[in-house]
C-alpha cells in the first residue's frame, strides 16, 4: 500500500501538459469466483449458487496527461462481498464476507470535446482480499495477488471544473491461498485451498474534478 501511495504521488506531481483529474464514486459489480462459490455452497441448503453474485464497491483515482491524447493515472478501489446462511449442521448462522483492496496504475487513452471527456484505459496492480469467516467464532484470512483492469470512462461537465462520470470495467484479479499464519482457508470435500480468483465486470457512478482543461 505504501509503494501504491508513493506511485500516486509521483504520478500526480509531474507537469506534463498540466491536466489533472480526480475522481470518486461507488458502483456494483458482478463477480464469479469459482473456489469460494464451490466452498460456500457447503454451508448453504441449496445445492449450487450463481456463478456470478454482486459486490459493492468505492473508488478513488488520479490521473495526469502525459501527452494530449495519453493519461498516466492511479486508482484504488475497495470490493466488499458478504455470504450469510442458516445451515441445519450449525447451531446459528453461518457467514463469510472480505473486502478488496485494489490499488491500480493505469494508462488512459482520452477523447475530448467541450464539455465531456471519453477515457479508455488498461491496467493492473497488487490484490489484497481480507476475508472473515464466523461458523461459532470469527476467524480472519488473509489472501494476496495481482489483477488485471480494462476500464471506460465517461466525464460530462456539470458545471465549473466538476464532472459527473460513469464508468465500466472488466477485470481479472488472481491470489494465492487464504491464510491465518500457517492456517489455510480449505475446502475439506474437494480437498482446496480457497483462493480468490475473480472475474467480474461492474459500473460506477462519481463526481470528477478537472485542473487545466
Amino acid at each position: 500500500m505504501k509503494l501504491a501511495v508513493i506511485i500516486a504521488a509521483i504520478i500526480l506531481s509531474l507537469p506534463l501538459y498540466a491536466q489533472y483529474d480526480f475522481s470518486a464514486g461507488m458502483g456494483v459489480n458482478l463477480v464469479n469466483t469459482p473456489s469460494l462459490n464451490d466452498y460456500v455452497v457447503n454451508f448453504r441448503t441449496v445445492d449450487k449458487m450463481k456463478d456470478f453474485n454482486i459486490s459493492a464497491e468505492f473508488f478513488l483515482g488520479g490521473a495526469v496527461n502525459i501527452s494530449k491524447n495519453w493519461q498516466l493515472g492511479f486508482e484504488y478501489t475497495g470490493a466488499v462481498q458478504s455470504f450469510e446462511s442458516k445451515y441445519q449442521g450449525l447451531s446459528g448462522n453461518y457467514s463469510i464476507d472480505y473486502y478488496a483492496h485494489k490499488p491500480s496504475i493505469l494508462a488512459f487513452y482520452l477523447i475530448q470535446g467541450e464539455g465531456y471527456t471519453l477515457k479508455f484505459g488498461a491496467g493492473g496492480g497488487y490484490r489484497v482480499f481480507n476475508i472473515t469467516e464466523k461458523i461459532h467464532n470469527s476467524k480472519d484470512y488473509t489472501a494476496k495477488g495481482a489483477g488485471l483492469l480494462l476500464k471506460f470512462e465517461g466525464h460530462t461537465l456539470l458545471g465549473g471544473n466538476f464532472y459527473a462520470v460513469l464508468s465500466g470495467s472488466l477485470f481479472q484479479d488472481f491470489s494465492g491461498a487464504a491464510e491465518n499464519g500457517n492456517e489455510k482457508l480449505r475446502n475439506e470435500i474437494t480437498k482446496e485451498d480457497i483462493c480468490f480468483n475473480t472475474f467480474g465486470t461492474g459500473i460506477k457512478i462519481g463526481v470528477s474534478y478537472f485542473i487545466g482543461r
